[in-house]
């Protein structure tokens, strides 16, 4: 709509010039970016097809690319609250999904070194079978290593043996010949069963959602009755972000995490432990900027000043939690962005973003059922569109033409 290239360019926000490396810093380091505004957009447009309209090149025009298509300010331009939470929560769940799959991959190799019981069942899904698998390649070490050593030392005799009977003698006594035969025979063997056992560790692997940490998240997700978007990426919508961010639903979350790492374990069940501590109070910040910015009401100045130290608190501890984690254009939108705009109109982000149009979708179906009786579709559509009025303001009822 405003001509910008796309959110992976250097100069990616709608409301600002800052650029990718300098989203990094926090806002306490350096100072507000640049505005945009439509002249701006002008003038980098036209040197932008001056110099060829080369794409690679968009950066050194603040990423403009094509002419604008609203002569709306950028100044009047809504912040998105939905997209700016959307946004951040996915960033935060695929973090935290990626650290469970690496504990799940810890919690392998070391199930792995164990001996199995006896009572032990087939493997029955792919992470039991990437244990077992595990198993035999380091049972493939061990044998190899034994073969090797058994090797070294037959070889030890074969050569005290040549010195001792044969040093005036230029022929091998057949005796050490059939040493070394078998010291060569043993080495050729244990280096087959490495190159197994390095075989074996190549190809071992399970799917990065079939670990018992991850499918834990996901056990949790279906409980709190979210169903992420199998046809997008599995991505989240909305409504799933006010359920995760409901009550304790993100503590128990990162709780089973935890839980997921049997005792038998120590070192991986504390690692578990911290992973589930720092995510919970990652997630329990993020609920407290969700629900302060996404109001669609007026914000008294002591919320505003609430949710300013919120995103302060977040947005640290994001950068202090994971540091080579990068920062999205989402998050430099709450951080920028979001209370400047709320200053300035002294109104939640939902009152002026799409979830006020989307929650009248609701209200207009509730009434289409109410008035459903009536036959003519022009009168059942005026009775409609009077409740409405008279639900959203009901001093019209007493106003007289």
């Amino acid at each position: 709509m405003y001509g910008l290239s796309g959110a992976s360019g250097r100069h990616c926000c709608l409301w600002c010039l800052i650029d990718g490396s300098t989203m990094t810093k926090p806002l306490a380091e350096r100072s507000m970016s640049q505005p945009r505004n439509l002249h701006q957009l002008e003038t980098d447009h036209r040197q932008f097809t001056e110099s060829g309209g080369n794409i690679k090149r968009a950066k050194f025009f603040n990423n403009v690319i094509r002419p604008h298509l609203l002569d709306v300010p950028i100044d009047h331009v809504a912040i998105p609250a939905l997209h700016i939470s959307l946004g951040v929560f996915a960033k935060l769940y695929d973090l935290l999904e990626k650290a469970a799959h690496e504990l799940d991959i810890q919690r392998a190799c070391e199930e792995g070194k164990m001996v199995p019981s006896e009572t032990q069942e087939t493997p029955t899904s792919s992470f039991e079978n990437h244990i077992s698998r595990i198993r035999h390649a380091q049972n493939l070490e061990q044998e190899a290593e034994h073969k090797m050593a058994k090797a070294q030392r037959l070889l030890e005799i074969a050569s005290w043996l040549n010195l001792a009977e044969n040093a005036d003698v230029q022929s091998t006594p057949p005796e050490v010949m059939q040493l070394y035969e078998q010291t060569s025979k043993l080495q050729a063997q244990a280096t087959e069963l490495e190159n197994q056992e390095q075989a074996i560790i190549k190809s071992t692997s399970f799917q990065f959602r079939n670990g018992p940490s991850v499918q834990s998240l996901e056990r949790v997700l279906r409980e709190i009755g979210v169903e992420r978007q199998a046809y997008h990426g599995g991505s989240f919508i909305g409504n799933h972000i006010h359920k995760c961010c409901q009550g304790d639903n993100m503590q128990r979350l990162c709780a089973l995490i935890a839980t997921a790492v049997p005792e038998k374990l120590p070192q991986i069940r504390q690692r578990a432990e911290e992973v589930a501590s720092s995510y919970t109070e990652l997630l329990r910040l993020f609920a407290a900027c969700h629900g302060g910015y996404s109001v669609s009401r007026k914000l008294a100045d002591h919320e505003i000043e609430t949710l300013d130290a919120n995103i302060k608190k977040f947005i640290h501890r994001y950068r202090a939690t994971l540091p080579t984690a990068s920062i999205t254009p989402k998050m430099h939108m709450m951080e920028d962005h979001v209370i400047p705009w709320i200053r300035r109109w002294k109104l939640g982000l939902g009152f002026h973003g799409e979830q006020g149009a989307e929650s009248i979708h609701a209200r207009f179906n509730t009434l289409q059922r109410t008035y459903a009786n009536i036959k003519n579709p022009t009168e059942r559509l005026k009775a409609i569109v009077k409740e409405h009025n008279l639900s959203v303001l009901p001093q019209v009822a007493q106003m007289r033409p």
